[in-house]
């Protein structure tokens, strides 16, 4: 069979111009008048169907509304006639029948197939009505297109109770008369029409042959090396530029031949010098790098010794048996630095014990400065930094010992807040401070546009903030604004702080790039953690990508802990 295959191909190739035309341009005609004609017709059936379809949804609607106008006045003689009037008048209309909700035919234009009273789920067409929906459909083994429609009693209320329904059949036998003779219609043109192109072909492959074997020997000539053949003008069409391309390329021959004789010379001169030129280039490359690698290992330094600044000031100094703090920071940006794995961000969680009004409370901050990598790192610092100075401060100075725990949170939240307005917008923190009672259990704490603290009691967490928080440090706060909230705790209640990285995770299973919006979902990690960071963690991990740094700050009042 391939070996067929291959002869025809190369009988093919070896006709002249004229019969190769004529042949192509048959098969094409053989092969395209009659798709051409299959899709013209399916595309009419398609149409003419649709066209039905239309009448009957038509029929449908109009009869919809004298249906319901006749059931609410009980006029089933009014319905009965209106059927026949119907089918009597639109001859393509096999069967028209009404029934009630319940599908007992109340009105029919063919009793003898759908009696009166009779169950319509009963009769041949009663899987339609059993189906429940409005449906349209065509049954070419019976030549029709049936439709049932079910009316609500209220118009234009699809939901509404539905009082009636109607079944309507339609002969299709006149469309597929019509498909018939478009058919034989379409088998007579394409006949005349295949003929008329076989004659224009055979003249027009005869007609575009000749200048084409003129030219053909005349760029034997040029190829055996005669450059001085002349080559005889054609028409304006395209066989005619063909031939000018021709002359202008024997042209452009000529003047090759003249410019490669000259740059022979310039080439082997070039090539004496490229591997010179090479070496330079390879030296410029390597300076190049080696600064790039330079700068690289100068800003890892500079990453590294933030980090140290940073690492001291991160501190868990809470010391009371009854109220138990635990923390972890992950930041999003990670470098290695000689053998170590560094991370840097602008998260941090501190907790210290200090006195107040004579009593111990366990302070507590969890920050997230803004920015990436070392701006946020930063913020971090100074956030840092300056608490650290205020709970010195407050262990040496007695007059600060005499605040109210409430007092001692607003004044640190407040200096806070002034340290980082001095920057002038170069960097802002978000941050939840507080301090917990640890012998009565109350707790008292700031929200600055952090994300809202969770309560975990009895196996169910809930939060504790309002969605209406402070703004964060860096703008300018009002002190008259600034309200510190009270929670009392009850032993064996958790309290966990979170920085955005909490929720700002790209879910598994969903679009790159669409980070989570479900603020319930921490809530769900910490009750199936039951309150335990570490499985926590986990579950924020295992759950998808995380896009932002990442801590959490946990802190659970009496009783002994186990979550450590």
């Amino acid at each position: 069979m391939l070996t067929y295959y291959r002869k025809i191909v190369q009988f093919y190739r070896n006709l002249r111009i004229q019969y190769k035309f004529f042949l192509t341009m048959a098969l094409v005609l053989v092969l395209a008048i009659p798709a051409l004609s299959y899709v013209f017709i399916s595309q009419s059936e398609k149409l003419l169907i649709q066209s039905l379809e239309d009448r009957v949804e038509l029929l449908n609607q109009n009869f919809a509304v004298l249906t319901r106008n006749s059931l609410q006045e009980s006029s089933f003689t009014f319905l009965q006639g209106m059927v026949r009037d119907s089918v009597s008048r639109q001859r393509e209309i096999r069967a028209f029948v009404i029934m009630n909700a319940r599908g007992a035919i109340i009105a029919s234009s063919d009793e003898t197939q759908f009696p009166l009273f009779a169950d319509f789920s009963q009769t041949p067409a009663g899987d339609l009505f059993r189906a429940g929906k409005n449906s349209i459909r065509r049954v070419g083994a019976e030549r029709m297109i049936q439709s049932l429609r079910f009316i609500p009693a209220v118009a234009g209320n699809d939901s509404s109770e539905v009082i009636a329904s109607m079944y309507v059949g339609v002969s299709t036998e006149y469309l597929e008369k019509s498909v018939r003779n478009l058919w034989l219609f379409s088998l007579l043109l394409a006949l005349i029409f295949t003929a008329l192109a076989f004659i224009t072909a055979y003249r027009a492959g005869k007609h575009l042959a000749k200048p084409i074997s003129r030219l053909a020997l005349e760029v034997q000539e040029i190829a055996s090396g005669n450059l001085a053949v002349k080559i005889q003008p054609g028409n304006k069409d395209e066989i005619g530029q063909l031939i000018s391309d021709v002359e202008k390329m024997q042209s452009s021959i000529l003047e090759m031949l003249y410019e490669v004789n000259e740059g022979k010379e310039k080439i082997q001169e070039y090539a004496e010098h490229l591997e010179d030129m090479v070496k330079e280039r390879t030296a410029e490359l390597r300076t190049t790098l080696e600064q790039v690698q330079a700068l690289k290992n100068q800003q890892d330094a500079d990453y590294y010794l933030t980090t140290l600044l940073i690492e001291p000031l991160r501190v868990n100094l809470a010391n009371n048996g009854n109220v138990n703090v635990q923390f972890v920071v992950r930041q999003k940006k990670q470098f290695p630095f000689r053998q170590w794995t560094v991370e840097i961000g602008g998260d941090i969680c501190i907790a210290h014990s200090i006195e107040l009004k004579g009593r111990q409370f366990t302070v507590f901050l969890n920050g997230d400065a803004m920015g990436k990598s070392i701006q946020g790192a930063g913020g971090a610092l100074v956030l840092g930094a300056v608490f650290q100075s205020i709970i010195e401060r407050t262990k040496m100075t007695e007059s600060v010992k005499n605040f109210h725990p409430a007092e001692w949170i607003k004044a640190t939240f407040l200096e806070l807040s002034k340290v980082f307005l001095s920057f002038d917008g170069a960097t802002y923190a978000s941050l939840v401070l507080g301090a917990v009672d640890e012998q009565g259990g109350e707790m008292y704490h700031i929200n600055a546009d952090h994300p809202r603290i969770v309560h975990y009691r009895n196996g169910r967490a809930d939060f504790i903030d309002s969605e209406t928080r402070l703004r964060r440090l860096g703008f300018q706060i009002p002190e008259i604004s600034v309200s510190v909230r009270q929670t009392k705790l009850e032993p064996g209640d958790v309290i966990i702080a979170g920085s955005d990285g909490r929720d700002d995770v790209i879910l598994t299973g969903m679009p790159e790039g669409e980070v989570n919006e479900d603020e319930g979902l921490f809530l769900r990690h910490v009750e199936k953690a039951e309150g335990n960071l570490p499985e926590i963690l986990n579950r924020i991990v295992a759950s998808g990508q995380l896009t932002d740094d990442l801590s959490l700050l946990r802190i659970r009042f009496g009783a002994s802990d186990s979550a450590k």
